[in-house]
Order: C-alpha cells, then structure tokens, then sequence
C-alpha cells in the first residue's frame, strides 16, 4: 500500500514538473531584426528546465520500473529460465504420455464388437416382443 502511494505521489511530481510552464522575463519589445545570414549558426537556446523535467522523468521511470519488478527476479535460488524450445519438448512428451495412456484403456476390436453384437440381439429381442404381441 505504501509502495503504490509512493509511486503516485512520484508520478503527480513528475507531471506537475512536466506541464507547468516556467516563468520567464518579458520579452523584449517586438523591433524589427536582420535575417541571420548563412554563414552564422544559430544555436537553440538552452532551456535548462526542459533537461530538468527530462531527468525528472526518467527517474520516475526507473522507479518505476524498480517498483514494478517482481521479487522473484531478485532471488538468487530462483527457477532456472526454460526456453520455449524445452517448454513446448516437454508439452509435447506429456500429450503423447496422455494419448498412450488413453490408447491402451481403450477397449480392443474384438471386445467392441461383441457389445455392438450384444446391443443388436437386445433391440431384436425388444423388437420382437414389441410387434408379435397383440
């Protein structure tokens, strides 16, 4: 609970730095001006809280990101990683267990056909009662 009011009090800093405009003297009186010509460069102005809210933020995202990160990747006896090469090896090696395992619970040819057989003789019999008697 502290952690996630932590991190929302960080990230309100972090937008209200974004967002809000800094106060700057008023500019000078708009007179005209030469062109700079092609030889001269002209640098950008340095805009030193532009920098600072860049810093800001991306402070705010590594603490977010250290928030965020489970504490399983910090444990040294962790499980080792599994690629999904193996994953879907070892997937693969518990369906066909499955498959087999079903295979040979199966009821062979010949037990199948004696019920199927079975089944006929009763429905003959039923049949039989059913339409002889008046």
């Amino acid at each position: 609970m502290a952690r996630c009011f932590m991190l929302l009090a960080a990230l309100g800093l972090a937008t209200c730095e974004a967002f809000v405009v800094p106060v700057e003297p008023p500019s000078q009186p708009a007179t005209p001006r030469r062109l700079p010509s092609r030889m001269e460069t002209v640098e950008a102005p340095s805009d030193a809280s532009a920098a600072g809210q860049a810093v800001v933020l991306s402070m705010l995202a590594g603490l977010i990101v250290g928030l965020a990160a489970p504490a399983s990747s910090w444990a040294e006896d962790a499980a080792p990683a599994v690629s999904p090469k193996e994953a879907r090896a070892a997937k693969f090696k518990e369906e066909m267990q499955k498959a087999s395992a079903k295979l040979q619970a199966a009821p062979s040819k010949e037990e199948r056909l004696k019920k199927s057989q079975q089944q006929l003789q009763e429905y003959s019999k039923k049949a039989d009662t059913e339409y002889t008697s008046p």
